[in-house]
């Protein structure tokens, strides 16, 4: 059996199992479309290394939205969060948001960074409660992240905490400038917005 674009089933699993996927390969396996996805679903089901998993997220990122619903089969399998997460941000899936909340208290460092970080590209007001609550995370990648997301947002109903995050002396000195940029921008935006 030959898929398009000359690959064979075979030769499809070869490439995502590659340590060098190039953007051109990429390309053109997820220019085949639904006749590759469960391919690519299954070597991420497989994966048994950092450059699979990114090569076949990498590839579902270009697939775009055909590949959201085996992507969510996986998740309720528990497969992958950390990696999905991010495909859908970069996708734009905004109907991955209220899993992305949800995930933002998950008992995995991994997983609740990954969810803020996707937040990020797919700002919500609906995620600003959620995001406020990781400000005291034990974990600083996912404070650092929670920051980051809520300054995507723009509201600046987040300044107060961030205000009372500032000044803890447990902070890194990169999560200080982060949090005093993101006050200055949150208050100036609104500022800016009132007449």
């Amino acid at each position: 059996m030959t898929l398009s674009n000359h690959y064979t089933p075979m030769s499809l699993q070869k490439a995502l199992r590659s340590p060098n996927l190039s953007d051109v390969e990429a390309n053109s396996i997820a220019s085949l479309g639904s006749e590759a996805l469960p391919y690519v679903i299954d070597a991420l089901r497989q994966a048994n290394s950092r450059e699979m998993i990114d090569n076949a997220t990498s590839v579902l990122s270009r697939m775009g939205e055909p590949a959201v619903e085996p992507l969510i089969e996986l998740l309720e399998e528990g497969e992958w969060p950390v990696s999905i997460f991010g495909v859908f941000a970069t996708i734009g899936y905004r109907g991955a948001i209220p899993l992305l909340i949800a995930a933002l208290d998950d008992k995995s460092n991994w997983t609740r960074w990954s969810a803020a970080e996707a937040l990020i590209k797919l700002p919500s007001p609906d995620a600003i409660d959620a995001l406020i609550r990781r400000l005291k995370d034990r974990d600083s990648l996912v404070r650092y992240a929670a920051v980051q997301a809520l300054a995507s947002i723009g509201d600046p109903i987040a300044v107060p905490s961030l205000t009372k995050m500032l000044v803890k002396k447990s902070l890194k000195e990169g999560e200080k400038i982060l949090i005093a940029q993101t006050i200055s921008d949150l208050q100036a935006g609104f500022h800016t917005a009132s007449p």
